[in-house]
C-alpha cells in the first residue's frame, strides 16, 4: 500500500513552512508560539519582581508579534492579543501595589 505524501503547500524554507502551518490553523500556531515564548520569558526572569517580569515579557512579546506582522508571517489577530496583553499588564503594574 502506498500513501500520497506530496507537499501540497509548496513550502521549501522554514519561513514558508511557518506561514503554511499558521494559515492552516487560522493563526492559532502563532498565538501558541507567542504564548509559549511569554511563559518561557516569564519563568526565566522570575527572580525579579512579578510586575516588572509581567510588563517586560509582555513588551518583548508585543515587539516580536509586530515584527512578525511586518514580515508578513502572522495576521493582525495575534498582534492585537499581544498588545492587549501589554495594556493589561501595564494597568496591573500601575495599580498593583
Amino acid at each position: 500500500m502506498s500513501y500520497n505524501l506530496t507537499n501540497v503547500t509548496n513550502a521549501n524554507t522554514f519561513l514558508e513552512q511557518f506561514v503554511a502551518i499558521n494559515s492552516l490553523t487560522g493563526d492559532i500556531f502563532a498565538i501558541m508560539l507567542l504564548f509559549t515564548l511569554f511563559i518561557v520569558m516569564f519563568l526565566t526572569f522570575k527572580n525579579y519582581d512579578t510586575r516588572v517580569v509581567l510588563l517586560g515579557s509582555s513588551f518583548i512579546i508585543s515587539l516580536i508579534s509586530v515584527m512578525f506582522l511586518w514580515a508578513g508571517i502572522i495576521g493582525t489577530t495575534p498582534v492585537m492579543i499581544c498588545v492587549g496583553m501589554l495594556v493589561l499588564s501595564l494597568v496591573l503594574a500601575t495599580f498593583w501595589q
